[in-house]
């Protein structure tokens, strides 16, 4: 669709999953991931009250409540994180949350990328603004991240 091959109508016969979250429809990702949900609006237009604009913001407010109700920053997402291969190589996994997520999550870790806040932006600014606060607040940026 993006190269134009298959007109744009092709993309509303495709079935996808998708979960209702207080009233809002909002499709579900493979593993509940922010960057599923946000990153190919860099490069792809999104309609306004599309199903794709609803369940961005739906995934960023779910994201919000998440962090709020586990007393940390927001963002959970596919990321590198503290495990060491034998190598000592960090190794990488998709973090999401289990509400839309197809898949289940195949561990407990909790990991956040900051990265998923400057992804928000785009969605909700002000509230992506102060995650990041929060998380300069407590350290977290410097060389490595």
């Amino acid at each position: 669709m993006a190269k134009e091959d298959v007109p744009q109508e092709s993309w509303f016969l495709m079935g996808r999953t998708h979960t209702r979250e207080k009233g809002t429809p909002v499709l579900v990702s493979w593993t509940g991931t922010m960057f599923e949900y946000l990153m190919p609006s860099l490069w792809m237009r999104t309609s306004s009250d599309s199903l794709i604009d609803r369940s961005r913001a739906a995934a960023v407010r779910l994201q919000r409540e998440y962090g709020a109700e586990k007393k940390i920053p927001w963002g959970i997402s596919e990321s590198a994180y503290f495990k060491t291969d034998e190598a000592g190589n960090y190794q990488y996994h998709a973090f999401g949350l289990p509400a839309l997520a197809l898949r289940e999550p195949d561990f407990d870790a909790l990991v956040i990328s900051p990265y998923s806040s400057f992804l928000a932006l785009s969605v909700d600014p002000v509230e992506a603004l102060a995650n990041l606060r929060v998380m300069d607040r407590e350290g977290w940026f410097g060389t490595y991240g």
